[in-house]
Formats: C-alpha cells, sequence, structure tokens
C-alpha cells in the first residue's frame, strides 16, 4: 500500500522569532514586532519575517494604541521610605518682632499668642551664701611675704596717739654722748635762772 507524505497540515508555534534559530520551515507561527508572521517555505538563516514576504506572511498585525482606560482604585498605602539626607542649612532668616511682654517687679513674662501669656519667670536667682575675707580661706595666694625696706607716714598709721602729753622722767649719763658735761641753774644769754642747764 502506498504512503502519501501531505507535510504540515496545521501551524507550529515558535514563539517570539529569532535570528539565532536555523530551522525555521514552512508552517512555523513566530511574533515580530507586535504583529504574527507564518512561514511559507523554509527559511533561510537571519531572514527577518518583514523583510523577505517570499518566507513570510503576515498572518495579524499590531493594532493602533487604544483610549485610556478608567483610573483604577486607589491600591493600598506602600511603606514608608527610609529618611534621606539632612540637607544643607538655610540662610539665617530676619529677626522677627519683639514679642509683648510684661515685668512684675524682677520677674518677666511674654505673650505667647494674642491674649494668651506665659507665666512669669523671676530674673533675679536667690542670693548665694556669706563671703569670707579669711586670708587662709583666699586661693591663689602666697603662703609669705619677703620683708621690703619702706616706709610709712605718721598720717597712715591708725590706732596712734595724735600728740603725746609731757611725762616726769629723767636721763642719766648714758644718755648723753659728750664725756664733760658742766650742770648749772645759771642761765645763758637769753635764758632764765633757776633752770637746769647743761653745758658740754
Amino acid at each position: 500500500m502506498a504512503t502519501l507524505n501531505i507535510g504540515r497540515v496545521r501551524p507550529v508555534l515558535r514563539g517570539a522569532w529569532s535570528g539565532a534559530t536555523t530551522d525555521y520551515v514552512a508552517m512555523d507561527w513566530v511574533s515580530y514586532n507586535g504583529s504574527t508572521y507564518i512561514a511559507i517555505q523554509d527559511v533561510p538563516t537571519n531572514t527577518a519575517p518583514d523583510s523577505d514576504p517570499a518566507y513570510w506572511e503576515i498572518t495579524s498585525t499590531k493594532g493602533d494604541k487604544g483610549d485610556t482606560g478608567d483610573t483604577g482604585a486607589q491600591g493600598i498605602q506602600g511603606i514608608q521610605g527610609i529618611q534621606g539626607n539632612i540637607g544643607n542649612t538655610g540662610a539665617t532668616g530676619a529677626i522677627g518682632p519683639t514679642p509683648a511682654h510684661g515685668w512684675s517687679g524682677t520677674q518677666l513674662r511674654f505673650e505667647v499668642t494674642p491674649g494668651n501669656w506665659g507665666t512669669y519667670t523671676d530674673l533675679v536667682g536667690p542670693q548665694g551664701p556669706a563671703g569670707t575675707n579669711d586670708y587662709n580661706s583666699l586661693v591663689n595666694v602666697p603662703a609669705s611675704f619677703a620683708p621690703s625696706a619702706h616706709g610709712h607716714a605718721w598720717g597712715d598709721l591708725s590706732g596712734v596717739p595724735s600728740t603725746f602729753p609731757p611725762d616726769a622722767h629723767n636721763h642719766d649719763s648714758s644718755y648723753v654722748a659728750k664725756s664733760t658735761i658742766t650742770i648749772s641753774t645759771a642761765a645763758p644769754s637769753g635764758g632764765v635762772n633757776g633752770d637746769i642747764w647743761f653745758k658740754y
């Protein structure tokens, strides 16, 4: 009984056309640039479907762009992204107006918003402890003072009498520098008799 070879009787879908494929034969069906083509005979290697109608026949073409569809429903909110880098410091702004303020003695308060005042703050703090003038409590002072030649005027001294009243006393020979002294009641010229006079 004789056998009759009628070849392929239906197309074979080969997917997207590739120039690397070397075995495209008749009835191979491929997609290319949005359209579909069918091989009408064995195709030489790297023969694009739109380059030679002797090997490829177009079966469907890419249609025109359709109308924009309706806006879809809003999707769920995505997760928060990571914080970006801190930007550069901006320029210093202009000085704003001085806020309204009020005093009560040494206490001061400011108007926070129109008609809304903050609390008073006392600008004078509590009094500190009493100081001391004790030399031993001072810091950064020398432990002793080296002697130095100096003098003081009588008026610079304190706690001394302004005058010295006379007082009965005598002087023996140790207070006299001369070795020969004559004591006499006879007054020298200009003196008063009866006083004691020393002649040396």
